[in-house]
């Protein structure tokens, strides 16, 4: 009797060794399985969310250098905006001054001689028959020092353009103009100044 249920235990304990045997083979399975749906499945998801994540990186990249690139532009903009402003100051304060300078020096005892000179360089420039010599308005007290270089063959007249001094000859038979005011002259370097001073605002 002892000795069959000792035989039934050993088929039992080999039945029990061929079952555990099976299940932990299953379960090796079963875990390799997972094991190669997490390296393929999950894997492959994992690279996509790196994928995607390293797409929204850039864009935010890509935006952040849009945004500087313009903040950038705008502040060139607005820079090169003060620099045209202080360009326009200064070159009006040059000519400011220069135009009173310029005023002060038609006052002084050499502007006759100036004049005089201007004079007989347009009256040599032109036929002065129906030709007329254009002063400034306060000028024309020297009309008599002018009459001895011009002579009768011209009419001098008072301008309102010119408000520095200096003369103009006009003659509008012979369609002439000849120009030597002082007013000319520095509308000719204000043009100078502007293409030659170096104050070109350029970026």
């Amino acid at each position: 009797m002892a000795t069959a249920n000792k035989g039934i235990e050993r088929k039992l304990a080999r039945f029990e060794e061929e079952i555990m045997g099976s299940v932990a083979q299953i379960c090796k399975e079963i875990d390799d399985e997972l094991a190669a749906y997490r390296t393929g499945e999950l894997g492959k998801h994992e690279d996509d969310t790196l994928a995607e994540t390293y797409n929204i990186i850039q864009s935010e990249v890509s935006e952040i250098s849009v945004e500087e690139t313009k903040d950038l532009s705008r502040k060139k903009m607005e820079l090169k905006k003060k620099l045209y402003i202080k360009r326009d100051e200064y070159n009006k304060l040059i000519f400011a001054e220069a135009r009173i300078k310029l005023t002060e020096f038609t006052k002084s005892a050499e502007y006759l001689d100036f004049l005089l000179g201007k004079a007989k360089k347009l009256v040599n420039s032109c036929v002065c028959e129906g030709a007329q010599l254009l002063l400034k308005e306060d000028d024309l007290r020297y009309t008599e020092q002018l009459r001895k270089i011009c002579g009768d063959k011209l009419e001098i007249m008072a301008d309102g353009e010119i408000l520095i001094g200096g003369a103009k000859l006009v003659n509008e038979a012979k369609n002439f103009i000849a120009d030597e005011t002082l007013d000319a002259a520095l509308e000719e370097q204000k043009e100078w100044f502007a293409a030659n001073s170096g104050f070109i605002v350029t970026m």
